[in-house]
């Protein structure tokens, strides 16, 4: 089992039932109290019935809930920057910051214990054959696919990034089976990113999804995955880790390409440095 609780319920969090998600937020925001109360407790704390707590201890994984809850004894999360408690009356702005920060620094640890080397150095070797490369997320996501996007174009690839889905579609209807699509969700359940990867699959395209969890919809369709870490909450409404775990799994990525294409990518750096002196 994980060593962290909190980590564990949040890794099965994308396919839990609506009740069962009012289980794992409950006992994620009230820990310290969640691993003394009983079933009974728990279930009317939760707002759901017993019934439902030791359904949810069986989904954890668990033979019954004194199981579950011996689990959650004994792996209390080590850190306390798992929730970002952004009401008014808890916590200076410099408890908070630290807490940002702190998690951030462990979303990277985590992020780089869990990349697969293996996956990075197929995916190098598919950029070194691809002409185009082009980057699809929403949200917080796009905003690391247009980032992207442009330090892989340094390269002297042909990129795009996209969050529409239409847009997506006319792109990839000129690019090649040597070509790259990479899906940037931290859900890994985006429609629209899921349909665009898809659509990638259907044109024979390379297909890359760099998402946080292993058993989404986005990591069943793409033909590699790259997983992010990060101790982000489900709760929380703002991403904020997982955002900093996407970033640190496509400049590995491009540090991959870099190694893997060497020559011809430092002699396309060093042209453009040059054309950009002229700017």
């Amino acid at each position: 089992m994980a060593q962290d609780a909190i980590a564990y319920i949040t890794d099965k969090y994308i396919k839990l039932t609506d009740v069962e998600k009012r289980l794992a937020d409950y006992i994620i925001s009230n820990y310290d109290m969640a691993v003394n109360l009983s079933v009974q407790a728990l279930a009317e704390n939760a707002n759901v019935s017993p019934a439902a707590v030791v359904r949810f201890a069986r989904q954890m994984g668990f033979e019954g809930y004194k199981a579950f809850r011996l689990f959650l004894v004994a792996n209390r999360p080590a850190h306390e920057d798992f929730i970002l408690d952004l009401k008014k009356e808890r916590g200076t702005v410099e408890t908070q910051v630290e807490k940002v920060i702190n998690a951030n620094i462990e979303a990277m640890r985590l992020t780089e214990e869990s990349l697969d080397y293996s996956v990075l150095e197929k995916v190098a070797l598919a950029f070194k054959k691809a002409n185009q490369v082009i980057f699809f997320g929403t949200g917080t996501s796009y905003i690391v696919c247009s980032d992207s996007a442009l330090k892989f174009q340094r390269l002297g690839k042909i990129t795009g990034a996209y969050s529409d889905l239409h847009s997506a579609t006319v792109a990839m209807a000129n690019m090649t089976e040597n070509d790259i699509f990479i899906a940037v969700s931290h859900s890994g359940q985006n429609n629209d990113t899921c349909k665009a990867a898809q659509i990638a699959k259907s044109c024979g395209i390379n297909t890359l999804a760099v998402t946080t969890f292993s058993e989404s919809r986005i990591s069943s369709i793409a033909d590699y995955v790259l997983l992010t870490k990060t101790r982000e909450s489900p709760l929380h409404k703002i991403a904020i880790t997982s955002r900093i775990s996407q970033f640190a799994v496509m400049d590995s990525l491009l540090m991959a390409c870099m190694v893997t294409d060497y020559d011809r990518c430092i002699s396309h750096i060093d042209k453009l440095s040059k054309k950009l002196k002229l700017t």
